[in-house]
């Protein structure tokens, strides 16, 4: 029976360690793994690594730095990625997420050591460059990038990436970014929102986006409804899947 927890859903575009570095580039030679970490965490309770007890933790940024450490030496790498519409109430229970519905993971997340660079892994503008600290489980520093068409999939184009949890941002609103250009490094808690350590990647949808600015910006959320399960792949479609070319060509017909 295969490991769910490390079945690589994008093995059709690409290696792990090429998927990440899209976005981390000093990993591209890397150790990567593809994780669920809601996963991760119900399976280290029942196989005893982790108590209940201490399965409800994970919401402390040091612990749950403590907890991808382990599991990344576990496995026998640096990094990890995944996530994308994940539901997480298990792995989360002890944040402002606990009991709700809104436990469905929005974006992806990279899973590396702070100061790691941050690159955006498509061409675009910087329409945006806020933080929301001190908050606690906020988004800490963010950039927003529009997009301009030149990722795999162009009907992505003028869709809006957003990259979270960082400390020092390099780029300013107006600048005009190509793929590969650095936008910052992972941040460190509790200034990064006060997470474990990783780059939180989410793509919006551009009218969506354009409501939340209007209406609230700090509205926008990594985290979904489980209601609205049907709206997310329209509403915040996947990075990797918008952003990341194919390592093989398309075979066409004629």
């Amino acid at each position: 029976m295969p490991d769910m927890c490390h079945v690589h859903p994008y093995s059709s575009i690409d290696t792990p360690e090429a998927l990440l570095s899209h976005f981390l580039p000093e990993y591209r030679q890397a150790s990567v793994a593809y994780v669920n970490l809601d996963m991760e965490a119900r399976l280290s309770v029942a196989t005893g690594r982790m108590t209940t007890a201490q399965a409800t933790q994970l919401a402390d940024a040091n612990v749950c730095a403590g907890f991808v450490e382990e599991l990344h030496k576990r496995l026998g790498v640096v990094a990890s990625f995944g996530g994308y519409l994940e539901d997480r109430a298990f792995l989360w229970q002890g944040t402002y997420l606990g009991n709700t519905e809104k436990t469905v993971h929005l974006g992806i997340d990279f899973n590396a050591p702070q100061g790691s660079v941050v690159a955006t892994p498509v061409g675009g503008t910087v329409i945006r460059c806020d933080n929301d600290h001190p908050d606690r489980w906020g988004w800490g520093p963010r950039v927003f990038i529009e997009t301009d068409g030149t990722s795999s999939d162009p009907t992505s184009a003028h869709s809006i990436l957003l990259f979270a949890h960082l400390a020092e941002i390099s780029v300013r609103v107006g600048d005009v970014v190509m793929s590969g250009s650095t936008l910052g490094v992972i941040g460190t808690p509790p200034f990064n929102g006060d997470w474990f350590p990783h780059l939180h990647v989410q793509q919006v949808r551009r009218e969506l986006y354009d409501t939340f600015m209007r209406n609230d910006p700090w509205a926008l959320d990594g985290y979904g409804d489980r209601s609205a399960m049907t709206t997310f792949t329209t509403d915040f479609p996947d990075p990797i899947l918008s952003h990341c070319k194919r390592s093989t060509p398309q075979v066409t017909k004629g």
